[in-house]
This record gives structure tokens, C-alpha cells and sequence, in this order.
């Protein structure tokens, strides 16, 4: 019998993906105020990077690593593939809030959606703030910066793809498989 997880893991990863983004915007706005210069951007844009990249990382590992033994006991079916579907469906809210940047952008909607841009993209909140500043109004942005702003949400599906892939590959960053020990001297 050949279950589908699919949709669950879907669900729980996209709920997983707002408390990620809800993280990133507490350090983002608390390191902010605490450090009120571009060293505490850099600060945290860094750790957001970190929660962002990492916490989701071992989500998706997790359920690569444990999809090996249900494909090895014919459970279900291998699919290289399934973290990066995951990601891109993930991702769909995100690139929808991209898309109205643009539009933002070209004066076809509101102008102050770039400050709800900036708090639905809260892993790259600082990186959105520095190329997206807020003293400038949306159509006065620079284009190349919007388009990058907006970039940054293929970063999730790379993310969720890597991890589900080294999860079944059962590659793992934390072991010492890696390391060479040398000979047990007696």
C-alpha cells in the first residue's frame, strides 16, 4: 500500500515557513533597534539567514532521512524531486507578494505595499531595507533592486530541495563520517 504524505508535508512545511518568517521578523526588528546602524543590519540579516536557512534545512532532511526506510519497505514511492515540489509550493504566497512588488513598483497598486513587502519577506527584511529604502517612494526605487528584492524568494525551494535530497542521500553535516581518524593505537 502506497500512502501520499504529500500534502501533509506540504501543509506542516508551509506553516513552518510563517513561524520562520515570524522569527526572522522579531531578531530582524529587535536587533534593528537594539543596533540602529548598518552593522546591526548585517547582524541580523545574518542570523535571519540562519534561521532561514537552517531550520528548514533540517525540516526536510528530516523527512528525506525518514522517507528512505518507508521507499525501502515499498511504503511509497522515491521521488528525488519531492522537497524541491515542496519548496515551490511553499513558495507560491511569497512569489504572489513579489509579483505585487513589481506591480507596486509600476504604480499599478498602492505604494506602501513595499512596507508589507518587507514584513512578508521578513528572512531578507534588512537586505530589503538597504536596497529598497524607505525614504524613497515605490515608483522612485531602483528597478534592478526590485527585481532582486524580489529574487529572493527562489531561495526557499533551494533550500527544501538540498535538504529533502541529502536527507535521502543521508548526507549529513553533523556526523563525523567525514573526518579522518587515523589508526587506534594500543
Amino acid at each position: 500500500m502506497i500512502k501520499n504524505d504529500f500534502p501533509l508535508q506540504t501543509a506542516k512545511m508551509l506553516i513552518w515557513s510563517v513561524a520562520y518568517r515570524i522569527m526572522c521578523l522579531v531578531v530582524s526588528v529587535s536587533l534593528i533597534a537594539l543596533i540602529n546602524n548598518k552593522i546591526g543590519l548585517i547582524v541580523a540579516q545574518c542570523f535571519c539567514l540562519a534561521i532561514f536557512l537552517v531550520l528548514p534545512y533540517i525540516r526536510m532532511y528530516d523527512y528525506g532521512s525518514n522517507d528512505v526506510n518507508r521507499i525501502n519497505y515499498g511504503h511509497i514511492k522515491r521521488d528525488e524531486l519531492k522537497g524541491l515540489k515542496i519548496g515551490l509550493i511553499v513558495m507560491i504566497p511569497y512569489a504572489i507578494f513579489a509579483f505585487f512588488l513589481l506591480l507596486s513598483h509600476l504604480g499599478v497598486i498602492a505604494p506602501s505595499f513595499f512596507s508589507l513587502y518587507r514584513v512578508v519577506n521578513s528572512p531578507f527584511f534588512c537586505l530589503s531595507q538597504t536596497l529598497l529604502p524607505p525614504t524613497l517612494t515605490a515608483t522612485e526605487q531602483n528597478l534592478f533592486a526590485v527585481i532582486l528584492s524580489m529574487a529572493t524568494v527562489v531561495c526557499e525551494p533551494i533550500v527544501y530541495g538540498m535538504g529533502y535530497r541529502f536527507g535521502l542521500a543521508r548526507i549529513a553535516f553533523t556526523t563525523e563520517t567525514g573526518i579522518y581518524k587515523g589508526k587506534k593505537k594500543v
